[in-house]
Protein backbone atom coordinates (compact mmCIF):
# COMPACT_ATOMS: atom_id res chain seq x y z
CA UNK A 1 0.00 0.00 0.00
CA UNK A 2 1.29 3.42 -0.77
CA UNK A 3 1.55 6.25 1.68
CA UNK A 4 -1.11 7.93 -0.48
CA UNK A 5 -3.82 5.87 1.20
CA UNK A 6 -2.43 6.58 4.67
CA UNK A 7 -2.32 10.31 4.00
CA UNK A 8 -5.76 10.32 2.39
CA UNK A 9 -7.23 8.33 5.27
CA UNK A 10 -5.78 10.71 7.86
CA UNK A 11 -6.97 13.73 5.88
CA UNK A 12 -10.49 12.34 5.42
CA UNK A 13 -10.83 11.43 9.09
CA UNK A 14 -9.51 14.83 10.11
CA UNK A 15 -11.83 16.66 7.68
CA UNK A 16 -14.81 14.71 8.99
CA UNK A 17 -13.74 15.23 12.58
CA UNK A 18 -13.70 11.47 13.11
CA UNK A 19 -11.58 9.75 15.70
CA UNK A 20 -10.53 6.12 15.46
CA UNK A 21 -13.40 5.41 17.85
CA UNK A 22 -15.84 7.06 15.43
CA UNK A 23 -14.59 4.79 12.64
CA UNK A 24 -14.95 1.77 14.94
CA UNK A 25 -18.58 2.67 15.63
CA UNK A 26 -19.60 3.72 12.12
CA UNK A 27 -17.65 1.20 10.04
CA UNK A 28 -17.52 -1.64 12.58
CA UNK A 29 -13.74 -1.82 12.25
CA UNK A 30 -11.19 -2.29 15.01
CA UNK A 31 -9.14 0.69 16.22
CA UNK A 32 -5.89 -1.20 15.64
CA UNK A 33 -6.85 -1.80 12.03
CA UNK A 34 -7.42 1.92 11.49
CA UNK A 35 -4.11 2.77 13.20
CA UNK A 36 -2.26 0.30 10.96
CA UNK A 37 -3.80 1.87 7.85
CA UNK A 38 -3.13 5.40 9.06
CA UNK A 39 0.53 4.56 9.74
CA UNK A 40 0.99 2.67 6.47
CA UNK A 41 1.63 -0.67 8.17
CA UNK A 42 -0.99 -2.74 6.42
CA UNK A 43 -3.27 -2.25 3.40
CA UNK A 44 -7.02 -2.62 3.88
CA UNK A 45 -8.67 -5.75 2.59
CA UNK A 46 -11.47 -5.23 0.08
CA UNK A 47 -13.99 -6.21 2.77
CA UNK A 48 -12.59 -3.73 5.30
CA UNK A 49 -12.26 -1.00 2.68
CA UNK A 50 -15.90 -1.60 1.73
CA UNK A 51 -16.98 -1.02 5.36
CA UNK A 52 -14.90 2.14 5.67
CA UNK A 53 -16.05 3.56 2.33
CA UNK A 54 -19.71 2.79 3.09
CA UNK A 55 -19.50 4.60 6.44
CA UNK A 56 -17.74 7.62 4.95
CA UNK A 57 -20.08 7.75 1.91
CA UNK A 58 -23.07 8.24 4.22
CA UNK A 59 -21.54 11.51 5.39
CA UNK A 60 -19.32 12.66 2.52
CA UNK A 61 -19.53 10.82 -0.83
CA UNK A 62 -16.60 12.77 -2.29
CA UNK A 63 -14.34 11.73 0.62
CA UNK A 64 -15.40 8.12 0.04
CA UNK A 65 -14.36 8.40 -3.62
CA UNK A 66 -10.97 9.76 -2.52
CA UNK A 67 -10.44 6.75 -0.26
CA UNK A 68 -11.30 4.33 -3.05
CA UNK A 69 -8.92 6.08 -5.44
CA UNK A 70 -6.13 6.29 -2.84
CA UNK A 71 -6.47 2.55 -2.21
CA UNK A 72 -5.97 1.96 -5.94
CA UNK A 73 -9.36 0.28 -6.09
CA UNK A 74 -12.38 0.73 -8.30
CA UNK A 75 -15.82 1.64 -6.95
CA UNK A 76 -17.24 -1.46 -8.63
CA UNK A 77 -14.67 -3.71 -6.95
CA UNK A 78 -15.28 -2.12 -3.56
CA UNK A 79 -18.99 -2.68 -4.12
CA UNK A 80 -20.30 0.43 -2.40
CA UNK A 81 -22.87 2.54 -4.16
CA UNK A 82 -21.48 6.02 -3.59
CA UNK A 83 -24.09 8.67 -4.36
CA UNK A 84 -23.32 10.93 -7.30
CA UNK A 85 -22.45 14.48 -6.41
CA UNK A 86 -25.45 16.77 -6.26
CA UNK A 87 -25.50 19.47 -8.86
CA UNK A 88 -27.12 22.76 -8.02
CA UNK A 89 -30.68 22.94 -9.31
CA UNK A 90 -29.93 26.37 -10.69
CA UNK A 91 -27.00 28.68 -10.82
CA UNK A 92 -27.50 31.14 -8.00
CA UNK A 93 -28.32 34.55 -9.41
CA UNK A 94 -28.69 37.68 -7.31
CA UNK A 95 -32.38 38.53 -6.90
CA UNK A 96 -32.19 41.89 -8.68
CA UNK A 97 -30.54 40.29 -11.73
CA UNK A 98 -33.24 37.61 -11.83
CA UNK A 99 -35.98 40.22 -11.65
CA UNK A 100 -34.32 42.27 -14.38
CA UNK A 101 -34.15 39.16 -16.57
CA UNK A 102 -37.91 38.61 -16.11
CA UNK A 103 -38.71 42.24 -16.91
CA UNK A 104 -36.44 42.14 -19.97
CA UNK A 105 -38.13 38.96 -21.24
CA UNK A 106 -41.51 40.67 -21.00
CA UNK A 107 -40.15 43.85 -22.60
CA UNK A 108 -38.76 41.85 -25.53
CA UNK A 109 -42.21 40.38 -26.19
CA UNK A 110 -44.03 43.72 -26.03
CA UNK A 111 -41.62 46.20 -27.64
CA UNK A 112 -41.94 48.33 -24.50
CA UNK A 113 -39.04 49.58 -22.45
CA UNK A 114 -38.36 47.97 -19.10
CA UNK A 115 -39.19 51.30 -17.44
CA UNK A 116 -42.63 51.28 -19.11
CA UNK A 117 -43.29 47.63 -18.30
CA UNK A 118 -42.00 47.42 -14.71
CA UNK A 119 -45.06 49.10 -13.02
CA UNK A 120 -47.48 46.83 -14.89
CA UNK A 121 -45.56 43.71 -13.96
CA UNK A 122 -45.32 44.85 -10.34
CA UNK A 123 -49.09 45.29 -10.20
CA UNK A 124 -49.71 41.94 -11.88
CA UNK A 125 -47.41 40.00 -9.56
CA UNK A 126 -48.81 41.78 -6.52
CA UNK A 127 -52.37 40.86 -7.52
CA UNK A 128 -51.37 37.26 -8.25
CA UNK A 129 -49.86 37.06 -4.76
CA UNK A 130 -53.04 38.47 -3.20
CA UNK A 131 -55.02 35.79 -5.01
CA UNK A 132 -52.62 33.05 -3.90
CA UNK A 133 -51.61 32.21 -7.45
CA UNK A 134 -48.16 30.82 -8.18
CA UNK A 135 -46.14 32.00 -11.14
CA UNK A 136 -46.67 28.58 -12.74
CA UNK A 137 -50.46 28.94 -12.55
CA UNK A 138 -50.33 32.50 -13.89
CA UNK A 139 -48.02 31.46 -16.75
CA UNK A 140 -50.30 28.54 -17.62
CA UNK A 141 -53.32 30.81 -17.46
CA UNK A 142 -51.72 33.40 -19.70
CA UNK A 143 -51.11 30.72 -22.32
CA UNK A 144 -54.64 29.29 -22.03
CA UNK A 145 -57.48 30.44 -24.27
CA UNK A 146 -59.27 33.48 -22.86
CA UNK A 147 -62.84 33.21 -21.62
CA UNK A 148 -63.94 35.32 -24.55
CA UNK A 149 -62.20 32.92 -26.98
CA UNK A 150 -64.23 29.83 -26.10
CA UNK A 151 -67.15 31.23 -24.13
CA UNK A 152 -66.19 29.40 -20.93
CA UNK A 153 -64.83 30.81 -17.71
CA UNK A 154 -61.27 29.81 -16.89
CA UNK A 155 -60.85 27.30 -14.06
CA UNK A 156 -57.83 27.53 -11.82
CA UNK A 157 -56.21 24.33 -10.57
CA UNK A 158 -53.40 23.84 -8.06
Amino acid sequence: MSTTFSRTLRTVLDDLGWTHQTVEERAKLGARTIVRWAHDRRPPSVRALRKLVAAVAEVDPEAARKLVAAAGADEDVVGVDIPAPELPSAIPVPLLYAIDAIVCAAADRTNLTTAQLRPALEAAFYRAGELGLSTAIVAAGLGAPRASDDGASPVLHD
